[in-house]
């Protein structure tokens, strides 16, 4: 799968990122002039902040290996959410960290996926802690041109981290690392940072551990204003992202869905 999406060496590197000693979790600033930052999750660059209403993004041509059809339920497990002033993603500031009560969210209901307090102030890098494991359900288009691999109205599961070779390593923000596991028939849930970034190279040189499968592109930066909401929204289209995947080890074909187009917009 696709990595979404497509968001630093011992104690002093780990410093500029994080607090040294301090995990994964530094202070949320607090202060009389905080601004609020929201952000929402959407299948399309319609204002999720208006009534959530299912709709459909457009179709988009079809790319090698792919087949027509559009999810009816796309499932995210997002955690936590970071944001940094540079491009770098150095000293990341912690803006909310849901862990205790993470659960999956529909992302065609456009859920509210983060809102918080944060300092007002314009931010060049995003940080986010989900869950590798995503859900989807495809839809009679998708059955019918898959020839009925994918199957309407039922749920798969995608492990967008998992056992490659060779073997793939994320960077976690206390400065240790996973190795990917699971399968495309046996999905095992681990928690994997993705660094979102005005510029990618800044975060690759700053931090080699980071594997460039946790970077993604921001295109705009986030500016949070001092006394007011900063909206924000994912948009997912996962239109025509059907694909069909087979290990050549005896498992047999599995539906799957590809990495969506992802653009963070900001809400006006």
């Amino acid at each position: 799968m696709k990595r979404l999406v497509t968001v630093l060496l011992a104690c002093a590197l780990a410093a500029t990122f994080v607090r040294c000693g301090g995990g994964d979790s530094p202070a949320t600033p607090q202060g009389t002039n905080t601004g609020t930052l929201t952000i929402k999750g959407s299948p399309t660059a319609a204002s999720a902040f208006q009534a959530p209403v299912r709709t459909q993004a457009a179709v988009r041509p079809l790319g090698p290996g792919v087949y027509n059809g559009t999810p009816t339920s796309v499932q995210v497990k997002m955690h936590a959410i970071y944001l940094s002033p540079y491009d770098n993603c150095s000293a990341p500031v912690l803006v909310q960290d849901k862990d205790v009560s993470s659960d999956y969210q529909e992302i065609m209901d456009s859920p509210t996926l983060f809102s918080n307090a944060v300092e007002p102030g314009s931010y060049r890098c995003m940080i986010i802690k989900m869950a590798d494991v995503t859900t989807f359900v495809p839809d009679n288009a998708a059955q019918i041109s898959t020839g009925g691999v994918c199957v309407a109205g039922t749920t798969y599961y995608n492990d967008g981290f998992k056992t490659e070779t060779p073997a793939e390593v994320y960077w976690n923000l206390d400065n240790t690392t996973q190795t990917g596991e699971g399968s495309y028939y046996t999905p095992v849930s681990q928690t994997q940072y993705i660094f979102i970034t005005m510029d990618n190279n800044a975060v690759l040189t700053a931090n080699p551990q980071i594997n460039p499968h946790q970077v993604a592109q921001l295109t705009n930066s986030i500016t949070v204003a001092a006394g007011a909401e900063t909206k924000g929204q994912f948009v997912f289209d996962f239109t025509n992202q059907f694909s069909i995947m087979n290990d050549g080890m005896g498992g047999g074909d599995r539906c799957w869905l590809e990495g969506p187009t992802a653009t963070y917009v900001a809400i006006p």
